[in-house]
């Protein structure tokens, strides 16, 4: 067999455990990060999660849950703003409490406190004011 041959077999080889290996890593990686559940919001203004300053609009919310930690990724349906926040489970809520995400009004700015989700209150921290709340519901 000449040379040429063989380096091509060799390459055509290589590249093949390549993608082989690549598939299983993409597999791995898919297998570990799920996304629970998915909610959709309208939110009628401006409003911050974090630093991150978010503009009025229609977002969705995903649940992400992977063995290390728990996320909300939080994105307009226009595409235009995407955020992530770490967050953990407050408390277990009644089945018939309605889905939706809650709102500190702080400083003149509204703040994503939390996200009521399938069951789950999840709390996002971040700045607390002395009044209640604003929850608006999914759609």
């Amino acid at each position: 067999m000449p040379p040429d041959q063989r380096r091509y077999i060799v390459k055509k080889r290589l590249i093949a455990i390549i993608m082989l290996v690549g598939i299983f890593a993409a597999t791995a990686v898919v297998s570990n990060a799920q996304i629970i559940r998915q909610l959709k919001t309208s939110v009628p203004f401006s409003f911050n999660i974090g630093k991150a300053e978010y503009p009025t609009g229609d977002y969705v919310i995903s649940f992400g849950v992977t063995p290390a930690v728990s996320t909300i990724i939080i994105r307009s349906e226009s595409g235009s703003s995407v955020g992530m926040a770490i967050v953990r489970a407050e408390s277990v809520i009644k089945p018939n409490d309605a889905n939706g995400v809650t709102f500190e009004r702080v400083s003149g700015r509204y703040h994503l406190s939390g996200v009521s989700f399938y069951a789950l209150k999840l709390d996002l921290g971040g700045p607390k004011s002395d009044l209640p709340g604003l929850k608006i519901a999914a759609k």
